[in-house]
């Protein structure tokens, strides 16, 4: 991943992806954008990010609430982490498309001013535990 194009740096480490969010990626990852969303990728794993500000009369449990009424019928595991000052939930499913298959975690975590809204791409279920803690590592600070 050295001899990425400039368009597609490469980013490791504590990474402020906004001006009050930010997340750990214990190996390089490339990011790119698309759509006003960003995508941080390496092989076998890809984090599709969008970060939302609050509506005036938006809360963090309003905010779970809704997302949690979109999930989809065959989810295979459900994941709410005790994180303080958060309220985190996801959900991994397996989604087929013509004759592949792929691993998707889909995630939220939802702060005091905001959310991180995630989705994971896996080319195989053993990096699980890898996009878990990448997700666990979202933390907001005061703008």
């Amino acid at each position: 991943m050295s001899k990425e194009p400039e368009e597609f740096p490469t980013v490791e480490g504590r990474y402020q992806m906004t001006k009050t969010w930010s997340i750990n990626l214990p190996e390089q990852y490339q990011r790119r954008f698309a759509d006003g969303n960003m995508a941080l990728s390496r092989p076998g794993i890809i984090h599709w990010v969008a970060v939302w500000n609050f509506a005036e009369d938006q809360t963090a449990e309003s905010t779970l609430s809704w997302v949690k009424r979109d999930k989809p019928r065959e989810v295979a595991q459900e994941f709410e982490p005790n994180r303080s000052g958060y309220r985190c939930w996801g959900y991994l499913q397996l989604e087929k498309a013509d004759q592949t298959a792929r691993w998707a975690f889909y995630s939220y975590t939802i702060g005091k001013t905001g959310y991180v809204q995630m989705a994971t791409y896996l080319d195989d279920e053993k990096d699980l535990d890898k996009a878990l803690r990448i997700w666990n590592s979202l933390s907001e600070r005061a703008a």
